[in-house]
C-alpha cells in the first residue's frame, strides 16, 4: 500500500517525496526547482572537492610505493655494486683489461667469505621482498581517472530529473513500507479488551476516539485525577473520559468523583466509557450528573473508516506537508552531505 496521493495546489501535478530523518518531506517537483539546484550543486562542489583528495592521495601513495621499490633495490644490489667502485683501491687499474680483473677478484672474494655471503644474502632476500611488496601495491592501486566536469550552470530541469533519478525517493519508498508493515503488525496484535489491563485499556481507546475526530488527545493518571483518564477536543468541546474495564463495580461516589473531576480540568462535557452497557441504575445515576455514557464496543461496530483511512491516519504524523518549495529539507540535506563528505 503506497502512500495516499497529494497534489499541488498550484501545478496541479502530484507530489513526490524524499526521506528527512524520521518525516516524509511531500514536494512539488516545479515549485521546489531553485532548492533542487541548490542541492545538486552542492553536492556536485562536494564529490568533485572528495575526488581530488581521492586523486591525491593515490597519486601520494603512487609515489610512496615507488620510493620503496628504488629504495629495496638498493638494499638488494649496492653489495654486488661495491666491487666496481673500491675495486681499483685494491688492485693496479691502468687499463680497462685490469679493471675487469679487479672487479672479478673482488666479487671471488665476496663469494668465498662466509661472512660476506651471509651479509650479501640477507641483503638480498631483503631487498627482492620489498620490491615485490611495492610491485604488488602499485597493482592494487586504483586507476587515475580523468578529472569529471560537473555542472555549475543554473539549469534546474537537468537538476530536478537528476535529483528524480536518485536514490533519495527510493529511501523514502523503503521507510513507508517499514511504516506501514509496522502498521499491520499492530492492527494484528491487539489484545482481546478481557486480556488487557486497565493501563492497556485507556491506550486502546485513546487510539480509538482519535478516528472519532477527537484531537489532542491526552493521557491522565486516574489515581490522581478524580477518575478522569483522558482528555480530548471534539469541534472545540473539551471532554473528560473515565474508562471502566468492570461497569459492575462502578459506585455512586466514583461517578461523582468522576464529574468533580469534570470541573477541576475545566472540561465542558464528560463521557464514561465501558466495554459493556452500563446497567440501567447506574445510567440513571450518570445522566443525572450529565455524564455520557458510551458502550464502547457498539462505538468500534460503528466506525466505518476503511483500511486506507486508517492507514491515512497512522501516516500523518510522519508526514511534513509545509515544505513543498523544500526550502527547509534543502538546508537539512546541505548539513547531511557536508558530513557525509567531511568523514
Amino acid at each position: 500500500m503506497d502512500i495516499v496521493r497529494y497534489t499541488c495546489e498550484f501545478h496541479k501535478k502530484e507530489q513526490s517525496k524524499v526521506l528527512q530523518e524520521h518525516k516524509i518531506v511531500l514536494y512539488c517537483p516545479d515549485c521546489a526547482k531553485e532548492h533542487i539546484l541548490s542541492i545538486i550543486q552542492t553536492e556536485d562542489r562536494l564529490k568533485e572537492k572528495y575526488a581530488q583528495h581521492h586523486h591525491e592521495k593515490i597519486e601520494k601513495n603512487r609515489q610512496r610505493l615507488i620510493h620503496q621499490l628504488l629504495l629495496s633495490c638498493l638494499v638488494a644490489f649496492y653489495l654486488q655494486l661495491t666491487p666496481w667502485i673500491f675495486a681499483p683501491f685494491f688492485y693496479d687499474t691502468q687499463t680497462i683489461q685490469q679493471y675487469v680483473q679487479a672487479v672479478g677478484y673482488t666479487y671471488r672474494w665476496m663469494w668465498t667469505e662466509a661472512w660476506m655471503i651471509l651479509i650479501s644474502s640477507i641483503l638480498l632476500g631483503l631487498g627482492i621482498y620489498y620490491i615485490q611488496d611495492a610491485i604488488r601495491k602499485i597493482k592494487k592501486l586504483p586507476p587515475l581517472h580523468s578529472k569529471r566536469t560537473y555542472h555549475k550552470k543554473k539549469d534546474q530541469v537537468h537538476a530536478v530529473k537528476r535529483f528524480q533519478q536518485s536514490s533519495r525517493l527510493k529511501k523514502a519508498q523503503i521507510y513507508i513500507k517499514k511504516l506501514h508493515k509496522r502498521f499491520i503488525e499492530e492492527k494484528t496484535t491487539i489484545k482481546p479488551v478481557e486480556l488487557m489491563t486497565e493501563y492497556e485499556l485507556i491506550l486502546y481507546y485513546a487510539k480509538l476516539i482519535q478516528h472519532m475526530a477527537y484531537k489532542d488527545v491526552q493521557i491522565i493518571v486516574p489515581s490522581e485525577s478524580f477518575g478522569v483518564a483522558i482528555i480530548a477536543q471534539q469541534h472545540g468541546v473539551r471532554t473528560a473520559m473515565m474508562v471502566c474495564k468492570e461497569p459492575e463495580k462502578l459506585t455512586p461516589e466514583m461517578m461523582n468523583h468522576f464529574a468533580t473531576g469534570r470541573a477541576y480540568y475545566d472540561c465542558e462535557r464528560a463521557i464514561l466509557m465501558t466495554p459493556t452497557t452500563l446497567c440501567p441504575d447506574g445510567k440513571q445515576f450518570a445522566e443525572e450528573l450529565h455524564i455520557t455514557c458510551w458502550n464502547m464496543k457498539e462505538k468500534e461496530e460503528q466506525l466505518t473508516y476503511d483500511e486506507s483511512e486508517a492507514w491515512q491516519a497512522y501516516l500523518d504524523p510522519y508526514l511534513i506537508k509545509h515544505d513543498q518549495d523544500l526550502k527547509q529539507y534543502a538546508i537539512y540535506e546541505t548539513h547531511r552531505l557536508l558530513e557525509t563528505y567531511d568523514t
